[in-house]
């Protein structure tokens, strides 16, 4: 479903972002299959609508496990440089529980990164990570926007005049 009002005419740079749940809410960590693999097709095809109608495309994702790491694997595959916006300094830090992979994966994603911000220092704060999603959404032009039962927070969020794809999956 998108709502939205148009782009501008003439606009020459799209910048598209990311927002929704992290993946033990969307399927588990594998974006091959299942819902995961439903959520990553559609990123990567709403993200390809824009790299076939604009010049210039600029992703936007605060690199999150989850649909924020699918984003930046579509952004990948069709050539699209993106930017992070990192909630908290200590991010990529508290994932020591899961399997080294995950940490190594968003070493290597922050590395490649057009271009980083660090908003806030410190652990995680589900403020902190409502403030990257306003950042996100001021930053945009296009909102691609995945919503859940977990992730309702978003229902706060004014995306004003923003252009906005929502998903609604299979178990949202």
């Amino acid at each position: 479903m998108v709502t939205s009002k148009a782009l501008p005419m003439g606009l020459r740079t799209v910048k598209v972002a990311i927002i929704g749940p992290r993946s033990y809410s969307i399927g588990g960590h594998d974006v091959s299959d299942g819902v995961r693999g439903e959520i990553f097709q559609y990123i990567k095809a709403t993200l390809e609508n824009y790299v076939d109608k604009y010049p210039n495309v600029i992703g936007l994702t605060g690199l999150g496990l989850g649909v924020d790491q699918d984003f930046v694997l579509a952004c990948n595959a069709l050539g699209v440089s993106y930017i992070a916006y990192v909630p908290y300094s200590e991010q990529g830090k508290k994932w020591d529980k899961l399997p080294q992979s995950f940490i190594t994966d968003y070493d290597k994603y922050l590395e490649d990164a057009h271009q980083k911000t660090i908003l806030s220092e410190g652990n995680y704060s589900p403020k902190k990570v409502f403030q990257k999603n306003i950042r996100l959404i001021k930053e945009a032009d296009v909102i691609i926007y995945i919503p859940n039962r977990v992730f309702t927070r978003l229902n706060q969020y004014e995306f004003g005049d923003k252009v906005v794809h929502t998903y609604r999956y299979s178990g949202a």
